[in-house]
């Protein structure tokens, strides 16, 4: 704050930094979505993003990653029973990279088979074109 009373008393304009939007980058590849979290037998085909959630600070940062999987690679098998139905709202942002608008109705089933030790929570959801999974770092 000093450097800006000095600066302006001095006949001086303040630089001020204009914060650059980032950009999400989109990912197709399961060998490095497998450095992050489980995937499963026959999950071969997949688009994901991840990001920090919130703002960077001192300590540890969240992290969110949402994965889609085609709807013909899809096992249920591998999900377990469903939970349920709902609609559910992923991260607006991740979405949008991969091209999903708003909420995402479907079958609902447990996280269990893509959560490690360090991911885990969030949802997975069948929809009609594949399943799309959120999770969340710890």
């Amino acid at each position: 704050m000093n450097w800006l009373v000095v600066s302006l008393a001095c006949g001086g304009t303040p630089e001020v930094e204009t914060p650059k939007e980032e950009t999400v980058e989109v990912r197709e590849d399961r060998a490095s979505l497998e450095r992050h979290i489980a995937v499963p037998e026959g999950y071969d085909t997949v688009r994901w993003v991840a990001r920090a959630k919130g703002t960077v600070g001192l300590g540890p940062t969240d992290l969110v990653l949402l994965a889609w999987f085609p709807a013909d690679e899809v096992d249920l098998s591998v999900l377990g029973d469903s939970t349920g139905t709902a609609t559910v709202h992923p991260d607006e942002e991740l979405a949008r990279a991969l091209g999903i608008t708003g909420s995402v109705d479907g079958a609902t089933y447990s996280t269990t088979a893509f959560e490690n030790i360090r991911w885990r929570g969030g949802f997975a959801v069948v929809a009609d074109e594949g399943l799309l999974v959120e999770l969340h770092s710890n």
